[in-house]
């Protein structure tokens, strides 16, 4: 066994990359700097769907919560562009949308792929575009975008 001050078993997460399928292939995006949600949320009481005479009962009922992806906006996004674009024009394709950790061990030279959770049939819910502000000075304009999942599988 290792001594805990020699050992280079202890990784960091270094930032994380997003993938949107498209028609195209991938797009992988290293420029995001904040996500958030995407959690699986089961539902364990009775429950019912359905205003009607015909109750739907469904303990055990499982959904995903919505993602939210911030960051500075990018020449790069092509994959969510053409998905928002195709939105706005009443075309609107379930993605599959991975987002996976980037991780770094004490030691190493190259941070190496970590836990990855991806959401299949993925719509987009909310875009807000970056504020146009004469007193930023870091230049940076922060675009958020909202994903809706229908399903999650985290590795």
């Amino acid at each position: 066994m290792a001594e805990a001050n020699t050992s280079d078993k202890f990784a960091q997460v270094r930032g994380f990359q997003v993938d949107i399928d498209s028609a195209g292939g991938k797009d992988h995006d290293v420029a995001w700097e904040h996500v958030s949600g995407g959690e699986m949320i089961i539902e364990v009481t009775d429950t019912t769907v359905g205003s009607d005479k015909f109750h739907t009962h469904s303990p055990g009922h499982k959904t995903v919560g919505e993602i939210t992806l911030r960051g500075k906006m990018t020449d790069q996004r092509a994959a969510l562009c053409a998905w928002i674009n195709e939105t706005v024009k009443g075309r609107p394709r379930p993605r599959t949308v991975t987002v996976t950790e980037i991780i770094q061990a004490q030691g190493d030279q190259v941070p190496r792929p970590g836990r990855t959770a991806t959401y299949f049939d993925c719509v987009i819910t909310g875009y807000r575009f970056p504020e146009l502000n004469a007193s930023n000075q870091t230049g940076n304009m922060i675009e958020e975008v909202r994903i809706q999942a229908l399903r999650v599988d985290c590795r």
